[in-house]
């Protein structure tokens, strides 16, 4: 996970690494990646207040169908 980029304090990267470890169930080895593609990382840096106000179940399966979508946009784009 790039965190580098963003300044987190200790309780952020707690969360995020929760978060991961649900993607985990999904996207194994895959699930860094896939959390630092999403759009959670800006987000907890720029309102980290609205990001905790949701546990780490909600924002996996936010990044889970965020990808997903990704995904089917990038096959729907390959056939036309």
């Amino acid at each position: 996970m790039n965190k580098s980029k963003y300044q987190f304090d200790e309780l952020d990267i707690q969360f995020l690494e929760y978060v991961q470890i649900i993607l985990e169930r999904y996207y194994k080895d895959e699930a860094p990646s896939v959390l630092a593609k999403s759009s959670l990382l800006k987000r907890l840096s720029e309102d980290p207040n609205y990001v905790h106000h949701y546990d780490e179940e909600y924002w996996a399966k936010y990044v889970y169908r965020e990808y997903e979508q990704k995904k089917t946009n990038k096959r729907n784009n390959k056939n036309c």
